[in-house]
This record gives C-alpha cells, sequence and structure tokens, in this order.
C-alpha cells in the first residue's frame, strides 16, 4: 500500500499538523508512527481514517485519492476498506464476544457471517468464551477482541492509536507478535502510534517519527 500525504490541519493550543510524506505500508506488516504526546499521531490517524477533515492537501493511495481539497474544491472518498482502534473506541461490557464480532459485519449474509465469526474466535482462542461478556474478559482477552473485532471486516489498512497503552510492560512483546500474526494471516497493513519510549529499530519495520505536527523522514525497514 503505497501512501502519499500532503495535509495541513490546524490544531487548538498545538502546532498544526503539516504532514508531507510517501511510505509503502506493507502488506500483512506493522508500521510505526512515533512521537511524543501532543504531537499530532491520533490527528493524522484520524484524517488518515477518514473521521477527522484536513482544512487542506492531498491523501493518496495506490495512485487513488483519498481526499483532497484546495480552497473550495473537495474530493473525499470514505470507502476506504480501513479501520481504526482509538482509546474512544470501548467495548460494550455486557455484550458477548460472539455478538460483538458479529456486529462489526452488519452487511454481512449471515451464514458467511458466522463462518467467519468462528474462524476469528479460533483466531483469538476464545472459542469456549464466546457467550461470555466482556465484563468477564480480563485485559489482554479483551485486547484480542478488539483486534478481532478492528480486523474482521478484512480491511486492507488497521489503524491503532497506542494500542498498548493499558498493556502491563512485560507483556506488550507477546501481544505484538499475536498482532503480527494476525496481520501476516489477514493480509492487512497495519500502522500503530506509539509514544516512541521503545528503540526505533523495531526489528526492521518501517517507522514514521513525528514531532510539532510533522513527519520528520521515514525510516524503512
Amino acid at each position: 500500500m503505497f501512501m502519499q500525504t500532503q495535509i495541513f490541519k490546524e490544531r487548538p493550543n498545538n502546532p498544526p499538523i503539516n504532514a508531507a510524506f510517501q511510505v509503502n505500508l506493507k502488506r500483512g506488516r506493522i508500521s510505526y508512527l512515533v512521537g511524543p504526546a501532543g504531537s499530532g499521531k491520533t490527528t493524522l490517524l484520524r484524517m488518515l481514517l477518514g473521521s477527522q477533515r484536513p482544512d487542506r492537501g492531498l491523501i493518496a493511495v495506490d495512485g487513488k485519492i483519498w481526499f483532497h481539497r484546495e480552497g473550495t474544491r473537495l474530493i473525499e472518498i470514505l470507502d476506504r476498506s480501513v479501520t481504526g482502534m482509538f482509546d474512544d473506541d470501548l467495548l460494550p461490557r455486557h455484550q458477548t464476544v460472539q455478538a460483538i464480532l458479529a456486529r462489526a459485519l452488519p452487511q454481512w449474509p449471515p451464514p458467511v457471517r458466522a463462518r467467519r465469526v468462528a474462524a476469528l474466535l479460533e483466531r483469538i482462542g476464545m472459542e469456549r468464551l464466546a457467550k461470555r461478556t466482556v465484563l468477564h474478559l480480563s485485559l489482554e482477552q479483551r485486547w484480542r477482541l478488539a483486534m478481532a473485532r478492528a480486523l474482521a471486516p478484512k480491511p486492507r489498512l488497521l489503524l491503532l492509536d497506542e494500542p498498548f497503552a493499558l498493556i502491563a510492560p512485560e507483556n506488550v512483546e507477546a501481544l505484538e507478535a499475536e498482532l503480527q500474526a494476525m496481520a501476516r494471516e489477514e493480509g492487512t497493513s497495519v500502522l500503530i502510534s506509539d509514544a516512541g519510549d521503545r528503540p526505533q529499530d523495531r526489528h526492521g519495520a518501517t517507522v514514521l517519527p513525528m514531532h510539532e505536527g510533522r513527519i520528520e523522514r521515514v525510516i524503512t525497514g
């Protein structure tokens, strides 16, 4: 997935987003958007998702325009085959694991949806917990369910805003490996925002350092 972005957006009490970059988000691989709090990572991810608009600029993927605004001229495509997970995307506490996955696929025919849900439950090792509510899941189980819900519709691109923020540090590496395995199995490109307190080597992954609203460079793995 080759992404070209040149976008500008004002932010109250923070430097504006002024992000110009080109990057190949590899299929089935995790890439990282790293930077301190307030650098603009969440806003940039929301603009890529389509839930926020840039004030002006261009977002294009594989030569197809997702967003282009210059003056009064606006082109915007919201059907981007992108899903995202942000810190305000809470799992419904009193719904079952199975129901949450099924509700992520509202337009799928029931038999196809049922097969997809069964496959996801097996993938995250929660077949026996299908009827359990979120309220009775551990933190790591909730994390796996949230990942499965985001991947359920088979997006080309998955955007994750600091997905390990609530995970105990000793468990992050194992869960990150699980996410990498799911991305590879699904053929989904994944872009994770991260506070940047871990080494930027990331085992040869593509890294986009962000500071005060700008992508400083693209480190290609």
